[in-house]
């Protein structure tokens, strides 16, 4: 989906347009993308729209930019922010807003917003729901709301008919201002000219067809400030992975899970721009109360390639639990990172995680969870037919060879999900989830051969004095064979223990396993109830997840 208009193509219609013997398209008063119209059917502009919600004598702060110097003269009785913003900005900006007002000002965003999208549709834009749900949270009231759409849609429409061309022959219309504009350019200068041109065309086409498609809207909301509806929790400062370092929520994960935190494991999980979190504080600059962090899984869904978030160190300073209702510290922090995170339009189409059941049990009553399986543990027993002509080896993902391997492995596995998800399990993500973990040497990663060919990969780890298989990746139909000769290399060990399994439930009875279950584990598996999205489509049963999908062990 397109986010609107690239820098290139919105400075070359701001210049075409701004040479037309016609000005009917200039951008107005309010910021915004070039295609939005300044002027309605009767001819008053964007800003004689807004007056309507404007008071006399009001101090009104226009646009919200951090470094505006404008900024550092609050309170304000009114701000208006208009234009197209990312949606990962809009938590920002509606916090900046709250700052910025007094207690009952107004805040107008005007912009472009998704509606309804019931289906897998990346964009940059923030959707209604998000907007209307986060604005109530930090305490905004909406008061009224104006839909624009018809207008971005004249707008298009006219600047694709003063820019129409012929197709077959690349040839632009004679008009006689665009003719004299290329003219001055010169020969090498035209050619490029006439290349953005056609780039230009495309991506006002391609927004045509959006807002037609009634997804794509321009709207605008107004609001009034009363910090009180929002419940307690309605002026927390909320910032993302870039607002904290991560020393700041060592205290918190102490205090949340008693144990030490660790730097190196931290930096491993969220570094390289795999990791986004959210944290909240009580006060600007203040000790962080609440963190909700996740990363980014590539996985296989019903045989397309997305991305999933998992969710990760989720914690509440015990100090600051007041209660777990909709009012709860919580659930604002869940529901705000679930709406920029995962859904239809966002990075992330699926969510999942690893809480423990009285987590589960409360995020389902809020309406934040659903339930898509139950995490079980198997005990790999001796193999009544102990595999024949089975080699076993150390693993090391990271040489070529043996990432040949993984790869050819995954394939053949992923060829089995086509109706299921499941984590990516590829030679590179072997490698970073295993080898490159800071505590890398307290697994053992293995190629299964037999008669000189790669049959499958298991990952091993001691747990609790017994073995756990973390990984394997084979196609299904070898996994019980796999899964033995795992065993026998287990039995010949010196470290005595039996070799267990964690894997969702649905899985174990389509491998035919449910003899194996040792119990279960205390864990169910959520999906994301609350921001729309395909979670709440899937099928029971349909994620694959083993002990190698947990970032904790």
């Amino acid at each position: 989906m397109t986010f609107g208009l690239s820098g290139g193509s919105r400075e070359l219609l701001r210049n075409l347009l701004q040479s037309a013997e016609s000005g009917a398209f200039a951008a107005g008063d309010l910021p915004g993308p070039e295609y939005l119209p300044a002027a309605d059917a009767a001819g008053s502009g964007l800003e004689a729209n807004l007056a309507r919600w404007l008071e006399p004598g009001w101090r009104v702060l226009r646009g919200l930019d951090e470094d505006s110097p404008a900024v550092g003269s609050a309170p304000w009785d009114c701000i208006v922010s208009g234009g197209t913003c990312h949606y990962r900005e809009q938590m920002g900006r509606l916090c900046r807003a709250r700052s910025l007002l007094r207690d009952g000002g107004r805040l107008i965003v005007a912009g472009e917003f998704l509606r309804d999208v019931e289906t897998i549709w990346k964009s940059g834009l923030p959707t209604e729901f998000s907007l209307l749900q986060l604005s109530s949270r930090l305490g905004f009231q909406l008061i009224d709301q104006a839909d624009w759409t018809d207008k971005a849609r004249q707008s298009i429409a006219s600047a694709q008919q003063l820019l129409a061309w012929d197709s077959a022959s690349f040839r632009f219309p004679p008009a006689a201002w665009l003719q004299s504009l290329l003219r001055g350019l010169g020969p090498r200068r035209q050619t490029a000219s006439a290349g953005a041109m056609g780039d230009l065309i495309r991506e006002l086409d391609a927004l045509a067809a959006e807002f037609d498609s009634g997804h794509r809207r321009f709207e605008c909301f107004v609001f009034d400030l009363d910090t009180s509806s929002g419940g307690p929790w309605s002026e927390l400062e909320l910032g993302d992975i870039s607002s904290f370092e991560p020393e700041e929520v060592a205290g918190i994960f102490r205090e949340s899970f008693h144990r030490e935190f660790d730097p190196a494991l931290w930096r491993w999980k969220y570094g390289a721009g795999r990791g986004t979190a959210i944290v909240a504080r009580q006060a600007p600059g203040g000790p962080v109360i609440a963190h909700y962090g996740g990363v980014a899984r590539e996985i296989d869904y019903f045989g397309q390639d997305q991305l999933a978030f998992q969710g990760c160190d989720v914690m509440v300073k015990p100090a600051v639990r007041r209660e777990y209702g909709r009012n709860s510290l919580y659930f604002h922090l869940t529901a705000t990172l679930f709406e920029r995170e995962i859904g239809y339009t966002v990075n992330h189409a699926l969510g999942f995680g690893f809480p423990n059941k009285p987590v589960m049990k409360t995020a389902m009553r809020l309406g934040l969870y659903g339930k898509v399986d139950d995490y079980v543990e198997l005990a790999i027993p001796e193999s009544e037919a102990p595999p024949v002509n089975w080699q076993i080896e150390p693993l090391a993902p990271e040489q070529p060879a043996h990432e040949k391997a993984a790869d050819d492995l995954w394939r053949a596995m992923r060829r089995d999900f086509r109706e299921g998800v499941i984590g990516k399990r590829h030679g590179a993500y072997l490698n970073w989830r295993y080898a490159s973990h800071p505590h890398g040497a307290s697994y053992f990663p293995l190629l299964l051969r037999q008669a000189g060919k790669a049959r499958a990969i298991a990952v091993l780890k001691r747990h609790e004095e017994q073995w756990l298989l973390m990984d394997l990746v084979a196609p299904l139909a070898s996994m019980d064979q796999a899964a033995g000769a795992t065993r026998r290399w287990v039995d010949a060990r010196p470290e005595p223990g039996a070799l267990v399994m964690w894997l969702t439930a649905a899985w174990v009875r389509r491998l035919g396993w449910q003899g194996r279950i040792v119990k279960d584990l205390g864990i169910e598996i959520p999906f994301n109830a609350w921001n729309p999205g395909p979670d709440a489509k899937l099928p029971a049963g349909a994620w694959w997840l083993t002990a190698g999908d947990m970032d904790f062990l």
